[in-house]
């Protein structure tokens, strides 16, 4: 017999986050979500008492041995203290936390850090139906967000700022376009782990063809969309239900999104000859973006 109240379905969500593809807004409101899952839940288990609910939220974060965020994980404790914090682990501390606490799982993210060994965490958590999903966006838009992103304030909270931004210091997006820096296809070779001195291939696109078959994927402007069927399916909860919660006129403070105005975003013409050069390097992350996007999934 259980010793808490069961708040959650076997069927957990999954989000891959692909950078600047509206990650931290499906973070935040992924997180919110859970906030009012959770509680609604609770209360109506304690009969609507607050004062009786035990436990608390949790996100936590599964780390690499170079301290970079590869997971968060999202659940309840039902043994912890009524306030909500956040904690690193490394992946095999966190399924020894997850065995031995009553610890339910809401949803987990997959940072990029993550994206080649992402089965290592699902495939340790018994019983679930994973539905897993992430958001596309058109290759160039992405890597100019990118250049902007890293080359701004914005990014100076992330653990390998530093690095980042010695390792992109061009000041002109058209000359790093030119550069080594851009990836023929981030995405493909951060999921199936194809090292940069391989050349890709047309197998290399078969592979990882099979893995996104299984995804629930859309082009960044369905955004929206594609959060309310996953959270339908598993939680019959949409992105209406938190925003009473949280109340509308905060809903922007709540819900936090990297913003695409930055302050001294590039905003150059690219000429001809570099674009159809990033076009034939970035080939497959351009089919991918293609197949997965004319039709939902």
């Amino acid at each position: 017999m259980n010793r808490y109240p069961i708040l959650f379905t076997r069927k957990l969500p999954v989000f891959f986050h692909i950078p600047k593809n509206a990650g931290t807004y499906v973070s935040s409101t992924v997180w919110h979500m859970m906030h009012y899952y959770c509680y609604v839940k609770l209360w109506r288990f304690y009969d609507k008492s607050e004062s009786l609910i035990k436990g608390s939220m949790k996100g936590l974060s599964i780390v690499n041995d170079k301290n970079l965020k590869m997971f968060q994980v999202y659940g309840y404790d039902h043994g912890s203290e009524p306030e909500r914090y956040r904690e690193d682990y490394s992946l095999n501390e966190f399924i020894d936390y997850y065995n031995n606490n009553p610890f339910e799982l809401f949803a987990i993210i997959v940072e990029s850090t993550g994206f080649s060994s992402y089965s290592s965490i699902l495939n340790k958590l018994s019983g679930f139906n994973f539905v897993q999903f992430a958001i596309l966006r058109d290759p160039f838009k992405r890597e100019r967000s990118t250049f902007n992103y890293i080359k701004s304030d914005a990014s100076n909270h992330e653990r390998n700022a530093r690095e980042l931004k010695q390792k992109i210091n061009y000041t002109s997006f058209n000359d790093y376009l030119n550069s080594y820096q851009v990836s023929d296809s981030w995405l493909v070779r951060s999921f199936i782990n194809v090292d940069d001195n391989e050349e890709l291939t047309d197998k290399h696109f078969e592979l990882i063809c099979r893995i996104l078959d299984k995804f629930k994927l859309c082009d960044i402007k369905d955004t929206d969309n594609i959060i309310n069927r996953v959270f339908m399916e598993c939680y019959g909860i949409n992105i209406n239900d938190i925003f009473p919660y949280i109340h509308t006129d905060q809903a922007e403070k709540y819900i936090q999104k990297n913003k695409n105005n930055i302050s001294g975003s590039v905003k150059e013409e690219i000429d001809e000859d570099t674009l159809k050069k990033f076009k034939e390097r970035a080939k497959y992350e351009y089919r991918i973006y293609n197949r997965y996007t004319k039709t939902t999934t």
